[in-house]
């Protein structure tokens, strides 16, 4: 229904309704919500018309909880925990307490830490029992939960970890252009190795004490030894690797370098040309003044639209390779047919901006009607009934799921004539009397004596019988409306299924089959344009197998108007 007003309520957030909540042609209201507290997890939407209500639960996604820890310890060392909690936008959300629980049960300075400025929160165990320490964590009321993190707590230590100058651990990419840290960690029953030679080696970079991608370094007094690591031509991944005692314990780990200096920045929207019904992703690609990709680099992005389109997140965080991403969407009840330009620029860096433009459309939609053969006719008691298919496509040829299709027939024109017995050289028994051969009898043959058929009485389309219209004298509009829809096309409103297509059913009497042609319309109508489809149909079928039944003839041997050659009467 349209031009009826919708109400819509959330029980968190605001929602608003667009076009004051009125719905369009296609009895659709649409209202934007929007969500200021990253707590929410569910939202209650009610939608009210008319004294009737509909209520749905709309989760909010997006929010983030990722927890950093190393994933080996000594017994009886104290292990650092770094937790971020950031929002859909990839912003940090402040004070939120962290719950974090330990499976074995190893004991936690902290065990609800509150988040910074940064979305950070810390904490650390201390590893007093032995074996495989599975730690949780989870925020907002417990609505939101890391993946489990796993401490291999041993005895026996030789492994490798990623720290600061102090070799205390840390969770993060180097900027290539500085110096990385990894500590190596020796311990036998619980006892540092210490003056024990190990062997190093990289696949990228150089280590600070050799110059070289290979070094061999003993470990101090408590075991342990400080590796320099830097890559100075370019960024990238490198493999680290420790052995000692003639291979007998190794280790390995990755270290990531990184570019840290955003100064360019380029824009892709994909698609760049939608309908009004469509979204498109728009990519921010940010590298530094040698095209190195920089991670971990808040882009900000803005709109200028004239048609009231949205973006959203707003500001998002690059990912390793430096792409941010976020998502136009066209205002569709009201956008305005032209170039939406999206800007992106790097807050750290404002003077690395860039735009994007996106051509918005009308949505392009088309719709096709057609059948199979007769095979497709289905015998009724009195009546047959003949199956159409119409298909709603969008510019690309993708079918349109949930499309609603008005349909309506019309007649076209209507003959008159007889059948009658044929044989296999298509002789018939009335029209070929001297020829026909019973014995080598067909089938039925329909005989049309009008030629030109006759044109449908009712010229105003009007359903009604005007003066000068009543052409035979029958009294009534012929042919008339002698076909009907099937009632599967509910109001003569068809919707299409999950491939874009309706079924439409024509059901008719057996005894006008073959007499009557019928056209029929489909009329898809969007906020922006309207699509027609007029299709011509074939003569209304009759069921093959009616005319292979020698013994007794069709319910249409004749025609409903006759079969002498004159439209003007029903002889």
């Amino acid at each position: 229904m349209s031009d009826t007003q919708i109400n819509f309520t959330s029980s968190s957030g605001q929602i608003t309704a667009n076009d004051d909540g009125i719905t369009n042609q296609q009895g659709t209201a649409t209202a934007l919500l929007s969500i200021s507290s990253p707590a929410l997890v569910n939202v209650d939407i009610t939608v009210t018309v008319d004294g009737l209500s509909e209520s749905l639960s709309l989760p909010v996604v997006g929010t983030t909880l990722v927890m950093d820890v190393q994933d080996f310890s000594a017994l009886g060392k104290s292990v650092p925990i770094e937790l971020t909690l950031l929002d859909s936008s990839s912003q940090p959300i402040e004070g939120e307490a962290i719950e974090l629980t330990s499976r074995l049960g190893n004991p936690l300075d902290n065990s609800a830490p509150i988040t910074d400025s940064e979305g950070k929160a810390f904490a650390s165990l201390t590893t007093s029992i032995e074996g495989i320490e599975v730690l949780s964590a989870s925020a907002l009321n417990a609505s939101i939960s890391s993946t489990q993190k796993q401490i291999n707590i041993e005895r026996d230590v030789f492994d490798l970890m990623q720290t600061d100058d102090n070799s205390d651990p840390i969770f993060q990419a180097v900027p290539f252009s500085e110096t990385g840290y990894v500590t190596l960690i020796w311990s036998e029953d619980l006892i540092p190795v210490s003056n024990e030679a190990v062997v190093l080696g990289l696949t990228r970079g150089v280590f600070v004490s050799t110059g070289t991608n290979s070094a061999e370094l003993d470990t101090d007094i408590n075991g342990e030894i400080l590796i320099e690591i830097e890559d100075e031509l370019e960024p990238g991944a490198a493999e680290l690797t420790a052995s000692a005692r003639d291979g007998e314990l190794s280790a390995n780990m990755q270290i990531t370098f990184i570019a840290d200096d955003p100064q360019l920045i380029s824009l892709t929207a994909l698609p760049d040309s939608i309908n009004v019904t469509e979204t498109a992703t728009v990519e921010a690609l940010v590298t530094d003044a040698l095209n190195y990709p920089v991670p971990n680099t808040v882009v900000a992005f803005s709109i200028n639209d004239q048609g009231g389109g949205s973006i959203s997140p707003g500001e998002v965080t690059t990912d390793i390779n430096g792409v941010a991403e976020t998502t136009y969407t066209p205002n569709h009840s009201t956008q305005t047919i032209g170039a939406a330009e999206i800007i992106g620029t790097v807050k750290s860096n404002t003077s690395a901006s860039n735009n994007a433009f996106i051509t918005v459309s009308e949505a392009s939609l088309g719709v096709t009607i057609g059948t199979g053969n007769t095979s497709y006719i289905t015998k009724q008691e009195t009546s047959f009934l003949v199956q159409y298919i119409a298909r709603v496509t969008d510019i690309n040829g993708l079918g349109i799921p949930g499309a609603n299709v008005d349909v309506s027939i019309a007649p076209v024109e209507f003959a008159k004539g007889f059948f009658e017995p044929t044989d296999a050289l298509n002789k018939g028994q009335i029209t070929d009397p001297g020829e026909y051969n019973p014995i080598i009898f067909d089938r039925w043959k329909i005989v049309v004596t009008t030629d030109p058929v006759c044109p449908n009485e009712d010229l105003n389309e009007n359903g009604l019988l005007d003066p000068g219209e009543d052409t035979n004298g029958d009294g009534v509009l012929s042919p008339g409306q002698v076909a009907s829809l099937d009632p599967q096309v509910n109001g003569e409103i068809a919707l299409t299924d999950e491939y874009g297509e309706t079924y439409i059913d024509i059901r008719y009497p057996q005894d006008h089959a073959n007499w009557v042609r019928y056209s029929i319309t489909a009329t898809i109508t969007t906020d922006q344009n309207t699509v027609v489809e007029d299709v011509a149909l074939p003569w209304l079928p009759v069921n093959i197998e009616e005319l292979t039944v020698l013994d007794v003839p069709p319910a249409n041997v004749v025609s409903p108007w006759g079969s002498s050659s004159d439209c003007s009467n029903i002889e």
